[in-house]
């Protein structure tokens, strides 16, 4: 169902669904908006297929073409609507122009970790942590509009505040390209504001589930950068994937009270946990956080020194 909306000089398309099951992974609601001056006209759907042959391309590029502007079609009688906008205005000799489109997303029913024919895997809910500050996609566009500015600087000086130093090309370059993977599907925060992360990722599935310790040991990113988040990762490590034992699960299984059931330990994932986690506290200060995890990490260091796992 896709609406068109106007609010505070925000013209754009509404996409939500009354045919999809509230609870489903694919129920949400997504935005398309345009912060553009000038005339904007709009779509809701594109004319539904007659035959054989795909006339709405055509049909949509004789509309537009003609004088730069979308006539409204229904959406009842489409087939897979879609919406669109256009943004008309006029431009002297010479003159450039950027415009400005903003799409955002909120799907909050993310499911556990899910790759098919590697092992049976618990199926459930456990959502996102975004959709916990956002109702919808269009709450996402209202909230996020007055800090886009705001945002934008930070990034940017951020961005030149590494290029332009002397550190070496190869690691500027190595550590840019390292950041860029938080930004994909790599990773994700759960309802409760965990982080967790594949190995790597395909073109529609992640790459070995549970934020496999021997793997993420080696990424350095999130804890010098974010570290709140990298904290997350160590409660998921020492609060749900470590049994009473001491014994970690190098995988860990979602939702987090099924953390254990993995029940594999490695010997390189483990150590280099118990490091991790004592980098987390030296670089956050945090004695609540040391106290919360502390008997669990001495567990987990006696455990290595049993002699089951000399020569690992």
């Amino acid at each position: 169902m896709n609406t068109y909306r106007e609010d505070d000089g925000v013209k754009g398309i509404h996409y939500t669904t009354n045919g999809v099951d509230p609870e489903s992974e694919q129920w949400g609601t997504m935005s398309f908006v345009s912060l553009n001056e000038g005339t904007t006209t709009y779509r809701t759907a594109w004319q539904p297929m007659t035959s054989r042959w795909d006339k709405k391309r055509l049909e949509f590029w004789d509309d537009f073409s003609t004088d730069g502007m979308l006539e409204p079609r229904e959406n009842e009688k489409a087939n897979a609507p879609m919406g669109s906008l256009a943004v008309k205005t006029i431009l002297k000799a010479g003159e450039s122009r950027n415009f400005q489109f903003l799409i955002s997303w909120n799907f909050p029913n993310r499911q556990t970790w899910d790759k098919p024919g590697f092992q049976e895997l618990i199926k459930a809910t456990v959502g996102n942590y975004y959709a916990t500050k956002y109702s919808d996609s269009w709450d996402v566009i209202s909230k996020t509009l007055p800090r886009l500015g705001e945002l934008e600087t930070s990034t940017k000086t951020f961005v030149n505040a590494l290029i332009e130093s002397d550190i070496p090309e190869e690691i500027k370059e190595a550590s840019l390209f390292n950041l860029a993977h938080l930004r994909t599907q790599l990773v994700f925060r759960i309802k409760s504001g965990h982080l967790l992360g594949w190995e790597g990722i395909f073109d529609d599935y992640g790459s070995c589930f549970g934020s496999c310790t021997h793997v993420w040991n080696y990424e350095q990113t999130t804890a010098f950068l974010f570290g709140d988040l990298a904290k997350t990762m160590r409660d998921v490590e020492y609060n749900y994937a470590t049994d009473d034992d001491g014994l970690m699960s190098f995988r860990v299984y979602l939702p987090l009270d099924q953390g254990q059931k993995w029940g594999k330990a490695a010997a390189d994932g483990q150590m280099g946990s118990i490091m991790k986690f004592y980098r987390e506290w030296q670089l956050s200060g945090d004695d609540a956080f040391l106290k919360k995890h502390w008997l669990k990490v001495k567990k987990s260091i006696r455990i290595l020194l049993d002699s089951r796992w000399l020569g690992c």
